[in-house]
This record gives structure tokens, sequence and C-alpha cells, in this order.
């Protein structure tokens, strides 16, 4: 590249540069102050408050100026100036318009901010560098800060109070979330019975599937038979013939009834005609009477008893001698 195409695009960019800086004050407000522009205007206030050179100045909330230096007031009096240079010419400051010097609560440079009170304007103030503004006293955070402590002192212990109930709460409900899952807990139904474990939800529902798969084997029996026709038909024949064999066991048990009462009869009968006899007998009429109530026909039969016996004695010896001898026969 040549030499004075290389300084042609080193002019152009210092240009361009230059240009670019001046739009950049004109956007920042400093250019007229570069130039000699804008006016100042003297901030007489209690105490500067974190004032000092370079510090902004607003009003309405938007930038206007900065400070341009602070200072000690002349003794006796007490108190601080600082000089503010309005940059725009174009902006017209009220006269009832006061500076409140606020700072910000994280730090950093204060700001001399122009506030006044809703209403019509009447005057303005000179732009000729007479213009004065007295400056409220800066607010002091740390009195701010205890107040708002007081202030929410109350609600801080309420919060305190709740924040407790709150955590006692969360402790109670990390209890209940103990004992929610101590009863979803899974556990063996076998340790269950074995007294190894207490029984929660969790077994509630094991044992009631064990009881559904139990109800579905039992259902498909009852679908198997309702299907099977030929097992429908067996157990029809075995209700039919279990019926015919009931009517021919209530016929039996009639026809033993019967014949229970029959004999029953029969022998009710009989129990009175030994009834009879034995009133008889016990009256003394007949022989068995006469024989229980005459003691010398006891005597002669029990002596004919005891020769009859004799007799057979003889005549069984009599016939074993006859077969051991032989019998003696002579003609």
């Amino acid at each position: 590249m040549k030499e004075s195409t290389v300084n042609t695009i080193v002019g152009a960019t210092t240009i361009a540069g230059i240009v670019g800086l001046v739009a950049l004050l004109m956007i920042l407000g400093g250019l007229s102050q570069s130039f000699g522009g804008g006016y100042e205007v003297t901030i007489t206030t209690p105490d500067a408050s974190g004032l000092h050179a370079g510090s902004r100045v607003t009003y309405s909330g938007l930038d206007i100026g900065r400070i341009e230096s602070v200072r000690f007031q002349a003794q006796p009096k007490t108190g601080v100036i600082a000089i503010a240079l309005i940059t725009d010419d174009k902006v017209q400051l009220p006269d009832d318009v006061k500076v409140s010097i606020q700072n910000p609560l994280l730090g950093g440079s204060a700001t001399a901010a122009l506030v006044r009170e809703a209403g019509p304007v009447d005057r303005y103030l000179p732009k000729d560098g007479s213009a004065s503004i007295l400056g409220e006293p800066a607010v002091d955070l740390s009195k701010l800060a205890a107040e708002l402590r007081n202030a929410l002192g109350g609600p801080m212990e309420e919060f305190k109070r709740i924040s407790d109930n709150f955590e006692a709460l969360s402790h109670e409900w990390a209890l209940v979330g103990e004992n929610v899952n101590q009863l979803v807990e899974m556990r063996s139904t076998d340790d269950v019975d074995n007294g190894d474990a207490v029984g929660n939800v969790a077994t509630v529902l094991a044992r009631a599937d064990q009881r559904l798969a139990e109800l579905k084997i039992a259902i498909e029996g009852v679908n198997q038979y309702v299907n099977d026709e030929e097992l429908r038909e067996n157990i029809r024949s075995g209700a039919a013939n279990a019926k015919v064999l009931s009517q021919r066991v209530n016929d039996s048990l009639d026809t033993l009834k019967a014949r229970y009462v029959a004999v029953a009869d029969e022998i009710s009968a009989v129990m009175q005609s030994a009834k009879k006899l034995t009133d008889k007998a016990v009256d003394g009429g007949g022989t068995i009477g006469k024989m229980m109530s005459d003691p010398e026909l006891y005597e002669n039969l029990n002596d004919a008893s005891q020769r009859l016996k004799t007799a057979i004695d003889d005549a069984r010896l009599l016939v074993e001698k006859w077969k051991a001898e032989g019998l003696p026969v002579q003609f």
C-alpha cells in the first residue's frame, strides 16, 4: 500500500474521531461549557454532605450541569458554598427552586437535586452568574436508618414471630413427611406376619393386591365354569342325581319310620302282656304264682331235679361202661 494512501486513511480516521467526540460532548451537555457556554448558580447549604467538584446537578430528574467547586463561607458565617454550572443556556430555573443534596444508599457521589413545589412559575433566576439558591440540610442517613429501624421494629418483631411459627410449622411438616414416608415405605407382608415389621399402607395395598389376584383366579374359575358346557352339564346331572337320591332317602326314611312305629307297637303289646303275666304271678294265681308263693312245691321240684340229675349221671356211666366193655347180650 502506498504511503499517500495510508496517510489519507489516518487523516480520515482522525477527523471521524474528532467529529464523534464533538457529538458526544453535545449529547452529554459538555460542549457549551468547553466553549464557555452555560451559566453559574451559587448554592448555599449548611453542609456539603458529600458534594465535590464534578458532582451532578439535576432538575426534575434530568442532568443539567455539575458542581464546579465547594468551599466554606467566610467567617463568622457557617455553611458551605457550592458553585454549580448549568451547562445548557436553554434551561431556565424558577426562582423558588431549592437544593436537596442526595446521597446514594449504596455509595457513590452525592447529587445536588433542584426541586420545587408544583405550580405556575412567576419568575426565573438570572443567567448572569448572580443567581443564588438555598440548599436544604442533607438527610442524615444514619438518623434515617435509625428511624427506619424504629419504624420497622414492630413489623420486624411480627415477622420474626411469623418466621418462628413458620419454622415450627416446617418442623411439624417434616415430622408429618416422615410419618407419611413410614406409612408408604415398602415392607414385606411376611415380615409383618412374623412380627419383624409394623404394617402400613404399603402392606395393606400389597395384601389387597394378593386378594385381587385370588379374586381374579376365582373369577377365572367361574368364567371357566360358565364357558364350559360339559362341566355345567355334569353339575346339572349331579344336582339331578342328588335330588333323586334325596327323594329316595326321604322315601326310605318314611318306610323306616313306619316300620319303627309298627315294631314299637308290637314291643308295647309284648310289654303289656309281660306286665299282665308278672302281675298275675305276683298275685299268686296260676302255676307260676303257686311256684313262687308255695315253698314246699319249690323243695319238691328241687328234690326231683336232684334225683333226675343222679339218674342221668348213672345212665351216662352205664353207657360209658358199655362202650368200654361192650354190650353184655346172652342168648
